[in-house]
């Protein structure tokens, strides 16, 4: 099977033979074509040439036989000329001499008949007649050929030596270009193989390059993928076992008489409806990520929204010893298109990260302004932060942060996951701000 460097040379070496050999085809159809004429030519101006140094020096055409008769042995004895006519006329177009040379008489070969040359008298400049001239139609195709010959031997050396060239510029460039497609593909075979490769060199920053660059960022994004797989993989497997061995640990407990009914079956139940949220959140993420979900969406007055939320937090505030602070801006919040539902979903997963994570006895504050067409609505509480090394992962599903950094904190890992999603489909952004040990502000934007 022919490798793509050999097709790319090939090509090049296709295009640089058709170059060559049409070029020297058209130079020898048109030399073929107007060579004839332009020798015809030629002797014809040769011929009026000395008609008129002729006329001149005699003054009139009294030696007009006997140039004639020179000319034609001249052309006969140099140029080998086989058979000539020449037609002499004067200004008034009579015909003064019309005469073939010796051979001429003895050949019928056929004859080209050259332009009509006027002849001068080169002490007045005056035109005083005229010369045609009938050559040999072998002879010119013979001269003719001779030229080709003394013109294409050049230009075949010279067009090896080109073609020499040319295949080594070829051969370089065919491999510039093939030589980063070739790696790409040994690349993805190597990827579709062991599941891991070496980034690919960036040579340039052309089209090649920049596929090289593409390249390097799909298999960062396919690593990455594939680390977050595993961890999912590992996440899920945690979040449905742990929840099932303590299942299995109340019910053993019931089956032994060790726990009583009603705290044992209160703790399965609870279980149980743990491990329903976990798949109904995964559920919802997958037909996010399908591209299966659509939003609700109707028009809402967004700060009645934010109030019946955080109101519906209230009492988890008070149990825990905290407050919010809700404030909005002064101008009104005009009504938008959107999910009620999932935005107060979005909101409430906020505000239980705020009332987890945050200081004892700190207000939480939630704040909604417009800017512009946009609604922002912020989450702000006063606690440990959010580490360095957590902030890139905030956002990713089952990730959670530095469990040294957050002693008794339990989660399932998908809120903040959930949040990105429910406000990406509404449109918005979802960002956060904080410093570790101190304030953290979680924000989203709703387009009108």
């Amino acid at each position: 099977m022919k490798t793509l460097y050999v097709r790319i040379l090939n090509a090049f070496i296709l295009i640089i033979v058709l170059t060559i050999v049409l070029s020297t085809l058209v130079e020898f159809i048109s030399v073929r074509k107007e060579l004839p004429r332009l020798l015809t030519e030629v002797r014809t101006k040769n011929i009026a040439h000395s008609l008129g140094a002729s006329y001149t020096q005699g003054e009139g055409w009294g030696n007009l036989t006997d140039t004639i008769k020179w000319l034609e042995e001249e052309n006969i004895k140099d140029r080998n000329i086989p058979s000539i006519r020449i037609i002499v006329r004067d200004k008034e177009g009579k015909t003064l001499f019309n005469s073939f040379s010796q051979l001429s008489l003895k050949s019928d070969a056929p004859l080209i008949e050259g332009g009509s040359i006027p002849v001068l008298n080169f002490k007045t400049g005056e035109t005083v007649g005229s010369v045609t001239a009938y050559i040999d139609k072998n002879y010119l195709k013979k001269e003719t050929l001779d030229y080709i010959v003394s013109i294409v031997t050049p230009r075949l050396l010279g067009g090896g030596m080109t073609v020499l060239l040319a295949l080594i510029a070829a051969a370089i460039l065919s491999g510039g270009i093939a030589r980063p497609i070739t790696a790409l593909t040994r690349a993805a075979e190597e990827l579709s193989l062991k599941e891991r490769t070496e980034p690919l060199p960036v040579a340039s920053r052309d089209e090649l390059g920049r596929m090289s660059e593409s390249f390097n960022r799909m298999i960062h994004s396919l690593e990455n993928q594939r680390e977050l797989r595993k961890r999912l993989i590992s996440d899920v497997s945690h979040e449905i076992l742990t929840p099932l061995n303590h299942i299995r640990l109340e019910a053993r407990g019931l089956l032994d008489g060790i726990s009583t009914t009603t705290d044992g079956a209160a703790q399965i139940i609870a279980k149980v409806d743990y491990l329903k949220n976990v798949i109904a959140d995964l559920d919802w993420l997958a037909e996010t990520d399908s591209g299966e979900y659509k939003l609700k969406l109707e028009k809402t007055n967004l700060w009645k929204l934010i109030l019946s939320e955080v109101a519906a937090w209230g009492l988890k505030t008070e149990e825990e010893g905290k407050t919010i602070i809700l404030k909005k801006s002064s101008e009104d919040l005009p009504p938008f298109n959107l999910d009620p539902i999932r935005i107060r979903q979005a909101l409430g997963n906020i505000i239980e990260n705020a009332l987890k994570y945050s200081s004892q006895n700190s207000p939480i504050e939630v704040s909604c302004f417009m800017e512009s067409d946009t609604a922002v609505i912020s989450v702000t509480n006063q606690g440990i932060g959010i580490g360095e090394n957590d902030k890139p992962n905030i956002f990713e599903r089952f990730y959670r942060a530095d469990t040294a950094r957050t002693p008794g904190k339990s989660g399932r890992g998908l809120g903040l996951a959930i949040v990105k999603q429910i406000i990406e489909l509404h449109g918005g952004r979802v960002w956060f701000n904080s410093e570790p040990g101190g304030e953290t502000i979680f924000s989203f934007s709703l387009p009108r």
